[in-house]
């Protein structure tokens, strides 16, 4: 994911919208599974792709990596789950299509109840959200 992130930016950078556009329609990251601080950190990075996408004026639509994800796996463990955890609940209302958040056991990542309150109240903005 990260690859792909970057070469977007450098498409962006180099004025190659046409192709950026191409190949943002094209890229589908379904299902996708959060092994590692860096999985979230770029999950973010798509979602700030997606974000400055829609507030220019040359562009519209969200990107279908974002839009489309319908499962979402977080397991990152006793160690990493509980910094992680945050960052992905912040963005989770992004993902307008996910249907399956899978975090794996909430013991088993650590997320403790601020983890539990702050992804619940995420809730009511998760419209598709059909299994936890």
């Amino acid at each position: 994911l990260s690859d792909t992130v970057g070469l977007w930016e450098s498409l962006q950078q180099r004025g190659e919208t046409e192709l950026l556009r191409a190949v943002e329609e094209k890229f589908t990251i379904e299902p996708f599974k959060a092994n590692s601080p860096k999985d979230v950190e770029d999950l973010g990075n798509l979602v700030q792709i997606q974000r400055t996408r829609s507030s220019s004026e040359d562009t519209a639509g969200e990107l279908p990596a974002v839009r489309d994800l319908k499962k979402l796996e977080f397991a990152l463990g006793s160690v990493s789950g509980p910094q992680a955890f945050p960052k992905l609940v912040r963005i989770l209302e992004a993902f307008s299509s996910l249907q399956h958040l899978d975090l794996d056991s909430l013991s088993e990542n650590k997320i403790g109840d601020e983890g539990v309150e702050q992804l619940s109240a995420t809730f009511p903005r998760l419209k598709a959200l059909e299994t936890l």
